[in-house]
């Protein structure tokens, strides 16, 4: 049994690019030979957020949405099964339900009152895969078997409901069951064999939509837009996209190991590249502030929309998510949780820097030498967080 949870989380980090949200992965442990010194990085990486004065939350957390100004749901991530928790600021911490199986994907619904998960669970040694629905004020949860173990489905901008392709046409289901068809199979990309990734995004006026189709980080896109059609094939990623206002799409594109992250303007037709040739990206969105996370090589970079201003927080992390007001951000570093305030990065800098002097001469001592090396990879590994600790130490931040 043992055996096969862990082929199977090796599976969704294999396949990141193509639908699973975010798995906290440490990329340290793929790359370096030498436990020792991933201890060493693990602590300083770690010291940084104490540094910063980040709130520490709980531990073995898979995935963390901020919900309100004060309330955060998160799931803990057990060997079976998975615990879905509310966070408050008074110091509360209520579980609201229990849920069998491994979390591959969790999305909140536009108010926060639902969850949508999809799990694989081990049953007669087979995995099988569940979409569920949680009510997070009922503590209860909707269980229907699902064909695909990864992201196939969107949530409205407006109201409570999800959208899926059932390999005929677009179905809006609300929490209830009740569904009605948005789009026939007449769209462009309707004929595309991967049916399991066929996507709809709205725009937040809902009067543009963004379709897409594929897998394995190369997808097929178009806008079916107020203002005409669009086509654009940059895009790799099916979790990474995100309408941030009714004409501009941020996505990922690129290929494993060299990612970018990029702004389309689909009315002016115009793109340009925020990031290039990152490990990863985790692009992540919350509307409400109109704020923007990404990664540079593991390194959480914060983009602010209306000032079009990129700055690197000096935290390595994943699975950003902002609180209403924009002024804090939850992240997860080795499955734990913390509570960040932006703030706090900037007037703590020096003492978060502090640790990337260190955190280089280890990945330059395991550069140089082979023993260390954990694969082929690792020399390029290690020259990319090198690079991208120097710049903060340059005071330079981002690229």
């Amino acid at each position: 049994m043992k055996f096969i949870v862990k082929l199977l989380l090796s599976y969704c980090i294999a396949i990141i690019p193509t639908g699973i949200i975010a798995r906290d992965v440490n990329l340290d442990s793929i790359y370096i030979n030498n436990s020792a010194l991933s201890n060493k990085l693990k602590d300083l990486k770690l010291g940084a957020y104490s540094s910063a004065k980040s709130f520490f939350v709980s531990d073995n957390v898979a995935f963390a949405h901020w919900i309100k100004n004060d309330e955060i749901l998160f799931i803990e991530d057990l060997a079976k099964s998975a615990s879905i928790f509310r966070y408050k600021f008074d110091g509360s911490r209520t579980l609201i339900c229990s849920i069998p199986g491994m979390v591959t994907v969790s999305v909140p619904s536009t108010s926060g009152k639902y969850l949508y998960l999809k799990t694989i669970e081990i049953v007669n040694h087979k995995p099988l895969s569940y979409f569920i629905v949680v009510d997070t004020e009922k503590s209860t949860f909707i269980k229907k078997p699902s064909s695909y173990p990864f992201l196939d489905f969107t949530v409205s901008p407006k109201y409570d409901a999800y959208i899926h392709f059932d390999g005929k046409a677009f179905i809006e289901t609300k929490p209830d069951g009740s569904s009605e068809k948005i789009l026939d199979d007449d769209f462009p990309l309707a004929s595309s064999p991967d049916l399991h990734q066929t996507l709809l995004l709205y725009s937040p006026n809902q009067k543009n939509k963004l379709i897409l189709s594929g897998s394995n980080a190369n997808y097929k896109s178009i806008v079916l837009g107020e203002h005409g059609v669009f086509n654009f094939d940059k895009l790799s990623s099916a979790s990474e996209v995100f309408w941030i206002d009714d004409n501009r799409i941020l996505f990922q594109s690129g290929h494993t190991g060299s990612f970018n992250v990029n702004l389309l303007n689909y009315r002016s037709n115009r793109s340009r590249t925020i990031l290039d040739n990152s490990l990863n990206t985790n692009i992540r969105f919350s509307p409400i502030p109109k704020t923007a996370s990404f990664l540079d090589h593991q390194l959480i970079n914060i983009y602010n929309i209306p000032t079009n201003k990129t700055t690197s927080t000096g935290l390595e992390g994943e699975d950003v998510s902002f609180s209403p007001n924009g002024l804090s951000f939850t992240s997860l570093l080795y499955k734990r949780l913390y509570i960040t305030q932006i703030a706090y990065t900037k007037k703590y800098r020096e003492e978060i820097l502090s640790h990337s002097h260190n955190i280089v001469a280890i990945y330059t001592q395991i550069l140089n030498n082979e023993s260390y090396w954990q694969n082929e990879y690792t020399p390029e590994y290690c020259r990319k967080k090198i690079s991208a600790y120097r710049r903060l130490n340059r005071g330079s931040g981002s690229r």
